[in-house]
């Protein structure tokens, strides 16, 4: 029979610093990154809309709203000025421009 003995090593206080999984909640803060994908599902979900909701306000289809939830596509500046005037927000807090 073979036996397998795994050890765990932690860093010492020598102030090498834990992988971030390792690390305490709050411990060095950790700023969190919202991307432009993220922001639009957000913001249609606050509203309790579906994607084919979204998609029949702007005039678009329920699969490209989708597609730009998850980041796989952009939106063009015609959609994005729809987004920006169904969501009240505007480009740069929905993360279209910088």
């Amino acid at each position: 029979m073979l036996t397998i003995q795994i050890r765990l090593i932690y860093p010492d206080d020598d102030g090498e610093k834990p992988p971030p999984e390792l690390e305490k909640p709050g411990e060095n803060s950790v700023k969190k990154i919202s991307s432009w994908y993220h922001n639009l599902k957000h913001e249609r979900q606050l509203r309790g809309w579906s994607q084919a909701d979204v998609a029949a306000r702007i005039g678009s289809d329920p699969k490209t709203v989708g597609r730009w939830e998850r980041g796989l596509s952009f939106p063009g500046p015609y959609f994005q000025q729809r987004l920006v005037d169904l969501f009240g927000k505007d480009a740069g807090v929905l993360g279209f421009i910088s």
